[in-house]
């Protein structure tokens, strides 16, 4: 299966560039997982970005994933999920399809578009393996939203401006990843999904970033929702959050950073009420210019169901710019168990320009 996944992407990667193509980006990412019960799974990401000029403010742009895991049911059960990239498996889900125009200090997209790829993106929160790194569970565990590896048609905005970046989206209701007539990612439908508007405001100094933002998701009166329940009067919920990466210590080769998140939903029927993290980063280059990043963070998620802890420590191994080594320690306490997990990533990108 995997051996049909690449060549399936690779075909579309040699189509895509021969005809318009001017800039491709390949990542592959190879993950082990090993539960200290003699459990294992073995997943696999294939990403391919590309890009297509338009005169001189115009972009088309495409973006794919293909995932693959060799073992269907998760090793243990938390709830915040400990690895960014397991889902289940597909062959072609479209992350990115659509046109970006730039005018002055502003970027407008519509397409297909996931909220991966503009929100809660920092430069160290990236570097943990953890989901909730990514998407704050009180944001993804509540809305069927275009959350990886779904997609949903969008409207996105970016006015960037010395220090200050302000981003603001809004997305059909619930999002997809399918190929049927009845589920995939080009389905606008605001009267059977609603709609999910979401805004983010980011300020970035020399040594620390710092974000903001909320997010509401509106079903109308008599809909139904995921589990086709009819809804008797239409629903509104709201989220926001904060965080920041605050530069602690620097030096020309060293950098040791403070991140603290903070997330709460206020609707009633929340699965994910409130989260909160706190952790530190750590990178440095050595002599033969290969970088070196240790990091540890500890959450909290308050779920409908009861609370989850969980903490991680990882290292990452940069050989160049291209090859990455991960291995990662998990520690999750719930309501289930205390789980250990022992998580072993490879990670290489390539990145293709035309002349």
């Amino acid at each position: 299966m995997l051996k049909i996944i690449i060549i399936f992407c690779c075909i579309q990667v040699g189509v895509f560039s021969c005809l318009i193509a001017q800039s491709i980006d390949l990542v592959y990412i190879s993950e082990v997982q090993y539960n200290l019960k003699s459990e294992t799974n073995w997943c696999h990401l294939l990403r391919i970005d590309a890009a297509c000029q338009i005169g001189e403010r115009g972009c088309m742009e495409l973006a794919i994933n293909s995932i693959y895991k060799t073992r269907s049911k998760r090793i243990i059960n938390d709830w915040q999920a400990f690895s960014n990239i397991e889902e289940e498996n597909l062959l072609c889900g479209i992350a990115i399809l659509g046109y970006t125009h730039c005018l002055g200090h502003s970027r407008l997209f519509i397409g297909v578009r996931n909220l991966n790829e503009d929100y809660f993106i920092s430069q160290n929160m990236s570097f943990f393996t953890n989901s909730s790194c990514g998407i704050f569970p009180s944001l993804s565990q509540n809305y069927p939203i275009a959350n990886y590896p779904l997609s949903g048609f969008c409207v996105d905005y970016k006015l960037e401006k010395e220090n200050w970046i302000l981003k603001s989206s809004l997305y059909n209701g619930m999002a997809y990843n399918g190929w049927q007539s009845d589920n995939h990612p080009f389905i606008i439908n605001l009267n059977r999904d609603g709609i999910f508007g979401i805004t983010e405001a980011n300020y970035e100094i020399k040594n620390g970033s710092y974000y903001g933002g909320f997010a509401i998701h509106y079903l109308p009166t008599g809909n139904r929702d995921e589990k086709q329940i009819v809804r008797p009067i239409s629903k509104m919920k709201f989220c926001w959050w904060g965080y920041m990466d605050q530069c602690l210590w620097k030096t020309d080769k060293q950098e040791l950073n403070l991140l603290l998140q903070y997330a709460e939903n206020f609707s009633r029927e929340s699965i994910c009420k409130k989260y909160m993290a706190s952790g530190m980063a750590w990178s440095a280059y050595s002599a033969q210019n290969k970088l070196h990043q240790v990091g540890v963070i500890s959450s909290f998620a308050k779920f409908k169901y009861g609370n989850e802890i969980a903490c991680e420590l990882t290292y990452r191994y940069c050989y160049n710019k291209n090859l990455c080594l991960q291995p990662t320690i998990h520690l999750i306490k719930n309501n289930e168990a205390l789980h250990k997990i022992f998580l072993f990533r490879i990670s290489y990108e390539v990145n293709w320009k035309r002349k």
